[in-house]
C-alpha cells in the first residue's frame, strides 16, 4: 500500500510539473484564467465594459492575480514591419 502511495504522489507531482511547463510556454501571467473570448469555451456574448474608462472590448483573456485582474491580447505570429495602429490604440486603452 506504500509503495502504490508513493508511486501516486510522484506521478501527481510530474503531472503538476508538466502544466507548469505547459502554462509558462503560453506566455500568460500566472494567475487563474477567468475569461476567455478565443471561442474554446463557447461564444462571448456580451464585451466587456468599464463605465469609469468608458472602454468597450473583448480581451482574449482575464487572468485574475489575487485582487487584480490583468488583461491579455493575443495577436497573429506574422510578423510586421511595424506594429498596425490598431494594435497600438488597444495597448493605449
Amino acid at each position: 500500500m506504500l509503495a502504490i502511495s508513493a508511486f501516486l504522489i510522484l506521478i501527481a507531482l510530474i503531472l503538476l510539473w508538466k502544466a507548469r511547463q505547459r502554462h509558462k510556454s503560453t506566455g500568460l501571467p500566472v494567475g487563474r484564467i477567468i475569461y476567455a473570448d478565443t471561442r474554446a469555451w463557447g461564444p462571448v456574448e456580451e464585451p466587456l465594459y468599464a463605465a469609469d474608462l468608458g472602454l468597450t472590448g473583448r480581451p482574449d483573456y482575464l487572468v485574475q492575480q489575487k485582487d487584480q485582474l490583468i488583461p491579455v491580447e493575443v495577436k497573429s505570429s506574422r510578423v510586421a514591419e511595424a506594429p498596425y495602429d490598431a494594435h497600438i490604440l488597444q495597448l493605449a486603452a
